[in-house]
């Protein structure tokens, strides 16, 4: 468990009023038990989320590796009443509740760390869920490669976060986003990419396996390179949303930006 001050917001290339982390949560928090503080402990977590009140009435949060972030700078729209989302590679589920406080009706899906999703199991997602008082749906296991039918054309907006290049093979997944998305709807993506490659307008995916120690890192995009591959598989209006860190240092391999997309009508 971890207090409000270690929670950072992140404000990269462009100023963002502050935002409240627990404002952007579902739900009517409650005084966690012994056995829920055992429960939450015992979890390996990814996200950094608001789940409670300790017996001081301090907000408690999970122990992720991952800061909570303003939805606002992953492109998110500000109303989702009435629209469903599908939050691919969910892990713990914050995209996922931040979607549901703004209206929408949420299904999430990830996989087995086996095939490369999440190290952490369900355990987290589900605990959240429990105390988060949530209604969105986890499909598990169910990798993006093997999206069924039935959830074709589903999805007013498909949220894309940090799975491309983890990817043995991300340009599947691609279009499988585009199947998964209503025509007119939103894709986002959020992936780390070959940064020096974008500062010179090169198209391309570079594979670098095991960048960083992490032997699930493979291929790693320029910015013109997933703009292009999203236009081979349907998508239109391809915009970069955010790009995180210092735009023009050369000396950086590798950074993470956010682009959207649009399935046309």
């Amino acid at each position: 468990m971890i207090s409000l001050a270690r929670v950072p917001s992140i404000f990269l290339d462009r100023g963002v009023a502050s935002f409240s982390v627990e404002s952007i949560f579902v739900m009517n928090y409650h005084i966690l038990s012994d056995d829920e503080r055992r429960e939450l402990a015992a979890i390996t977590w990814w996200h950094t989320i608001p789940v409670g009140w300790d017996n001081d009435k301090k907000l408690v949060f999970t122990s992720g590796k991952a800061p909570a972030y303003d939805p606002r700078e992953f492109g998110i729209p500000d109303d989702l009443r009435g629209k469903t989302v599908l939050d691919i590679g969910a892990w713990d589920g914050y995209f996922t509740w931040a979607c549901e406080k703004l209206g929408a009706d949420v299904t999430s899906i990830d996989t087995t760390r086996e095939k490369g999703g999440n190290w952490g199991g369900t355990r987290g997602y589900e605990f959240c869920r429990r105390a988060l008082e949530a209604k969105a749906k986890l499909v598990y296991p169910l990798s993006i490669y093997d999206l069924p039918a039935e959830m074709h054309g589903q999805f007013d907006v498909v949220l894309n976060f940090g799975v491309l290049y983890h990817l043995h093979h991300p340009l599947i997944a691609l279009e499988k986003t585009f199947l998964a998305t209503k025509p007119g709807g939103l894709a986002i993506f959020e992936t780390a990419y070959d940064h020096r490659n974008s500062l010179l307008g090169a198209s391309l995916w570079s594979l670098w396996p095991n960048h960083e120690g992490d032997p699930t890192n493979f291929f790693y995009p320029t910015i013109t390179g997933l703009k292009n591959a999203l236009g081979i598989y349907g998508f239109t209006d391809c915009k970069i949303h955010r790009i995180r860190g210092s735009r023009r240092n050369f000396l950086r391999k590798a950074g993470r930006f956010v682009m959207t997309a649009r399935r046309p009508l």
